[in-house]
């Protein structure tokens, strides 16, 4: 549990989250305020322990299926295997992930955090907790607390019949956010943007260089630098986007751009490019625009199953 005290939902101390994401971090670029650089704001963590960051753009993908069912992909980035239960919580206590309009979800060694925005109905929703036997914590400015479980365990409620259980131990409910997280330790919830997920180099340089996207995994493969991976969408184009970061550049992206060149990634990435970006000299980005055939979104969903593409990106 150590791992996770050093990981906090930002906003809960009842003074609200930042919307936009700083302009910089020490001793870094600019960052420009991209929908996933403000939700790294979400959350605090000092701690090595984060493996995996998830953010989805939920408004964003919704308008996209409604267009074009390719786009079907996208859905439940930012909250993951909740996904398939957003029916079910919806009925249980009151949130349907679905509806949100962005999500984020981290991944600590043993543990999980995630943040919904919307606009929820907190008297609605606390009724449900309350209706769980769940243990009302304080309540402040409109945000409220719940501890429905202890930690390490399921809950001892209806909600423990559920195999998504855990992931609501720990649960903070205002009008704009919903805050959720596996471990019950995590009490102390606090605002601290000055060591936000955007404070961290590696984090802050990987949001720089995948932009504006409406999903991205960024993963610590065995407490290695992140690796990211994420779909922009411009004018309902999408493209993929992998961005690593390297000690030699040049080296790097000439092995790239020879895997990039060789039939199995040609299929994979078709049209693909390859740079080091201006302002990045220590990343290697990789673009490859939508074929109107391959799936959306394959390039996170490689990275997040450790696979193969892991040898191009490294």
């Amino acid at each position: 549990m150590a791992a996770v005290l050093g990981v906090v939902v930002a906003g809960c101390s009842g003074a609200p989250a930042p919307d936009t994401a700083p302009t910089s971090v020490a001793g870094t670029s600019p960052v420009p305020a991209t929908g996933l650089a403000t939700a790294l704001t979400w959350v605090t963590a000092a701690d090595p322990a984060v493996i995996r960051v998830e953010y989805g753009d939920g408004a964003a993908v919704r308008e996209l299926v409604a267009r074009n069912g390719r786009f079907v992909s996208l859905e439940g980035y930012g909250y993951g295997p909740l996904h398939a239960h957003s029916a079910a919580l919806a009925d249980i206590i009151g949130v349907d992930p679905r509806k949100s309009r962005q999500a984020l979800r981290v991944t600590v060694v043993g543990e999980r955090i995630g943040v919904l925005r919307s606009d929820f109905d907190v008297a609605a929703v606390n009724a449900k907790f309350e209706a769980l036997s769940a243990q009302k914590g304080d309540s402040k400015d409109g945000v409220t607390s719940w501890l429905t479980g202890v930690d390490g365990a399921a809950p001892g409620s209806p909600l423990a019949r559920r195999e998504f259980a855990k992931a609501f131990n720990q649960v903070r409910v205002g009008p704009e956010r919903f805050e959720h997280t596996t471990a019950a330790t995590a009490v102390s919830w606090t605002d601290d943007p000055g060591s936000s997920l955007l404070a961290d180099r590696g984090l802050a340089g990987l949001a720089r260089c995948l932009g504006e996207v409406t999903a991205a995994l960024v993963q610590r493969p065995s407490y290695q630098p992140f690796v990211g991976a994420g779909v922009r969408v411009v004018d309902g184009k999408p493209s993929e986007v992998v961005c690593t970061p390297t000690r030699d550049a040049e080296a790097h992206l000439r092995r790239v751009r020879e895997r990039l060149a060789s039939p199995t990634w040609a299929a994979v990435f078709p049209g693909a490019t390859a740079e080091v970006p201006a302002d990045q000299p220590d990343v290697v980005r990789v673009v490859a625009p939508d074929d109107g055939t391959l799936k959306i979104g394959r390039a996170a969903e490689a990275i997040g199953g450790g696979g193969e593409l892991f040898t191009l990106v490294k």
